[in-house]
């Protein structure tokens, strides 16, 4: 996964990976969340099941402000498909993640 995984460190950075990638999937967290933490492996095991065309964007709300991307609360993924939102998941249930995920697999 972290050879298609890119941490986000400023909000220019993330229009260039919209022009530059089709298919991406962010991940708004942080360090102090502990649903950030429990859910990252479900996030990862899934994330490895999509198409290579797939990226990964990490944003860390701490670095990043989390206004940006409209989100009330970590962790939160977008769906990204050719520069425009698709789907959003907010918070850690692994039945809602897993159906983000298919959601997205199918858009693939």
């Amino acid at each position: 996964m972290e050879e298609r995984t890119i941490h986000l460190k400023t909000r220019g950075e993330f229009k260039n990976i919209l022009k530059k990638y089709e298919y991406i999937i962010v991940k708004l967290t942080a360090s102090w969340c502990d649903p950030c933490k429990k859910s990252t492996p479900l996030f990862n095991n899934y994330f490895k099941q999509l198409p290579e065309k797939y990226i990964c964007v990490i944003v860390d709300i701490d670095v990043v402000s989390k206004n940006m991307f409209d989100c009330s609360s970590v962790p939160t993924f977008i769906n990204y498909i050719k520069g425009e939102k698709q789907d959003i998941q907010v918070g850690s249930d692994p039945d809602k993640i897993k159906n983000f995920f298919v959601k997205s697999f199918q858009r693939a």
